[in-house]
């Protein structure tokens, strides 16, 4: 855990106080709430969360260029358990160790079982994403000095003692200026946010669904280090999450009906 004391922690504490990360915050907190008390959801939320992993998987995949669809994906996890494509297989990996970790929804279990620590789930989706190529699985938490180095800064704001809109925007901001050069940085990073996110009650329906790739664009924001920068990309990163939670309602609304999100083809 990072000191309440430490640079990191006074450099967050400072972000904490900009107009920005409160009304950020608390765009996000309405626009969760409408998800997490939808009838699809309290009803449904272990399939919801199932359907948010197809999302990723889908939006991962496409991202590399590859045309993998959600209709072949269900296909394949119900009849294989994951889907056939090295890649999608992978994706599929990170995001079940990920909601396997998460706390459950609409239980009467007032002690639920701890979640992982930040290195453990880090280690875990290492393992996950390197299984694209299984030579390099073994090798998964292996990393370079120099990928070590940028590790242990994603695990210090990770775990510093700040608001969660702060850590969430700043350890993406980070990783996205400052990308692991292991090859499958893009899923770790992902699947990652999505549980951290969760475990630390910004998002906790882990449901959320998240436009990684529209927000990197938006990262010079954030690479430029002045207040006005943090405050437009506490901005643009809370809006990403509000967006999400739209996305997330459509699966919750899906599931109630018994049928698939329209809104993934």
């Amino acid at each position: 855990m990072v000191p309440g004391d430490s640079p990191l922690a006074r450099a967050l504490g400072v972000l904490a106080d900009l107009p920005e990360a409160t009304a950020g915050a608390a765009r996000v907190a309405q626009a969760v709430r409408s998800v997490r008390f939808s009838t699809g959801l309290r009803r449904g939320w272990e399939a919801a969360r199932a359907e948010a992993s197809i999302h990723w998987v889908v939006s991962d995949c496409r991202a590399m260029g590859l045309d993998v669809g959600a209709k072949e994906l269900r296909e394949q996890i119900a009849r294989d358990g994951e889907p056939a494509l090295a890649r999608a297989a992978a994706a599929w990996r990170c995001h079940s160790d990920v909601t396997a970790d998460l706390p459950p929804l609409n239980t009467k279990d007032t002690a639920p079982a701890p979640h992982a620590s930040v290195r453990a789930m880090l280690a875990g989706l290492h393992r996950d994403a390197s299984s694209v190529d299984p030579v390099r699985r073994d090798r998964a938490a292996i990393l370079s000095a120099e990928d070590t180095a940028r590790q242990e800064l994603i695990v210090d704001i990770a775990e510093a003692p700040a608001p969660a809109l702060i850590v969430l925007a700043t350890l993406l901001g980070q990783w996205l200026i400052d990308p692991l050069t292991v090859q499958e940085d893009a899923l770790v990073r992902g699947s990652f946010l999505r549980w951290l996110g969760t475990v630390r009650g910004f998002e906790p329906t882990g449901t959320a669904v998240l436009d990684l790739v529209g927000v990197a664009d938006r990262v010079d924001s954030y690479a430029a280090g002045t207040p006005a920068g943090m405050a437009e990309w506490l901005t643009v990163v809370a809006d990403m999450y509000v967006e999400a939670m739209n996305t997330s309602l459509l699966i919750s609304q899906s599931i109630l009906a018994g049928r698939t999100d329209p809104s993934l083809g």
